[in-house]
């Protein structure tokens, strides 16, 4: 009869433990582990002091029963979660990443394995990303077994986020590259993609570690062909612009930074492609601009109190800079303009003409420009060719022209993406650079009656 009771009254205590009446439950767990002490009711008795906010009393207890029960995976388990509760949310809240970190790496001493550690573990890359501790980061990777982790995305308060086994590929993905293991990193990239091809950050990192291992066209055509995507950030171009300076393009690459200027992003964010632009332009002998492009830069930094690197204030010191400095709003003003001078192409599409040479009298239309572009045509007149109707251009065989005229796929009318469309469109002077010869644009493009 004596143990019906026990059986029972132990029944009681865990329904309502389950059943969240937790009160309850630590008053009968008390009553049975002062009757009858046990690591099983001691472990419930610190759970519901923990979910009911009663850290000093958990952490007491916690340290009484570590002492009795040193080897009890449930009372390490939940030994972990009260250093969670009680030292790493409060620290992630305050921005304490070190303190953040010292609590993962105590949680993880207190439970080897299970939920509490993974919870552990990516609390400390969360940490040492903030830190920029990478070795460590890469360090709590290896000790987690990506294949255990969750693979579906996460929805909390209503956001879907990233699953487990994503995070751990980005996290791996970003220690590698920034201890330049660039080998190993665009292994794992490539992998990452295979598995997460939505995050666009793999496939980038797998490109920027190609270039790092000295193959800078192969680099440039992955990070081109990424910047395609319809997700693709500004940064991808921002990548390309720097690529392509390195390579000799300064043309290409004014272009890559013109398209990440417009695309969506806060403008700090984009201090460091001001700073690309700076540099592009000073090579292109558009010292005005240039030196315009490298006040943004600094102006922005300065507005957010950041330092301002060396390669920064040698441009600042090296171009000619306007006096008095304009404010940050003029200064970004006129740099707004810049930017929408420039066609919005991809920076591969090159026109693949042979010198287009005006043959018409609608040639002669004087020294009007769209941006940097020469209009050379209006009204002109012609069909559609189309290569492939995948591919993000073609060209038109205009009546004004002895060879075909450039076009985006874009800046086609959707009635008009097929061979053969009659189109009428505005013709400008445009640029090879990889061929190093003049060729002609299409814009303006509409549907010919």
């Amino acid at each position: 009869m004596k143990r019906l009771e026990e059986i029972l009254s132990w029944k009681k205590a865990e329904d309502a433990r389950r059943g969240g009446r937790l009160e309850e439950a630590l008053a009968l767990f008390t009553a049975e582990y002062e009757s009858v002490p046990s690591a099983a009711a001691g472990w419930r008795r610190l759970f519901c002091l923990r979910r009911l906010g009663r850290f000093s009393e958990a952490e007491t207890l916690g340290a009484a029963l570590a002492a009795i029960y040193p080897n009890d995976g449930q009372i390490g388990s939940e030994l972990a979660w009260l250093v969670h509760e009680t030292v790493v949310k409060p620290a992630k809240a305050a921005g304490d990443h070190a303190v953040m970190l010292a609590g993962a790496r105590r949680m993880a001493e207190l439970e080897k394995g299970g939920i509490a550690f993974e919870t552990a573990a990516f609390a400390a890359i969360e940490a040492t990303k903030s830190l920029s501790a990478w070795e460590e980061m890469l360090g709590w990777c290896d000790r987690l077994d990506p294949t255990a982790l969750a693979a579906q995305p996460r929805v909390m308060n209503g956001r879907r986020l990233p699953s487990r086994q994503e995070m751990w590929w980005f996290a791996r993905c970003r220690a590698l590259f920034q201890l330049e293991r660039f080998e190993d990193c665009r292994r794992a990239s490539l992998e990452a993609f295979k598995q997460f091809g939505h995050r666009l950050d793999f496939s980038r990192w797998a490109a920027l570690s190609l270039e790092r291992l000295g193959n800078r066209d192969a680099a440039i055509e992955e990070m081109q062909h990424l910047s395609r995507h319809r997700n693709a950030q500004w940064y991808c171009q921002q990548d390309l612009a720097r690529m392509k300076l390195a390579a000799g393009r300064p043309r290409e690459a004014w272009e890559c930074v013109c398209r990440g200027a417009r695309m969506h992003g806060e403008a700090r964010a984009k201090v460091n492609l001001y700073a690309v632009g700076a540099e592009i332009l000073e090579m292109l002998d558009r010292k005005r601009e240039a030196a315009e492009h490298a006040l943004l830069a600094a102006l922005l930094r300065q507005d957010q109190e950041w330092h301002l690197p060396g390669k920064l204030e040698e441009l600042l010191f090296r171009l000619p800079l306007p006096s008095p400095a304009p404010s940050l709003a003029e200064i970004e003003k006129r740099c707004r303009a810049a930017w929408a001078g420039q066609d919005t192409e991809p920076c591969d599409h090159i026109v693949e003409e042979k010198g287009a040479a005006s043959t018409g009298s609608a040639a002669a239309t004087g020294e009007r420009t769209v941006g940097d572009g020469e209009v050379l045509a209006e009204e002109c007149r012609g069909t559609v060719l189309l290569k492939d109707e995948e591919a993000p251009y073609g060209f038109i065989r205009a009546n004004d022209f002895d060879s075909p005229v450039f076009v985006l796929m874009k800046d086609l009318p959707e009635q008009c993406r097929f061979a053969g469309s009659p189109v009428r469109f505005t013709a400008v002077r445009s640029f090879d650079a990889k061929k190093n010869r003049e060729g002609v644009r299409a814009i303006a493009v509409k549907m010919a009656a």
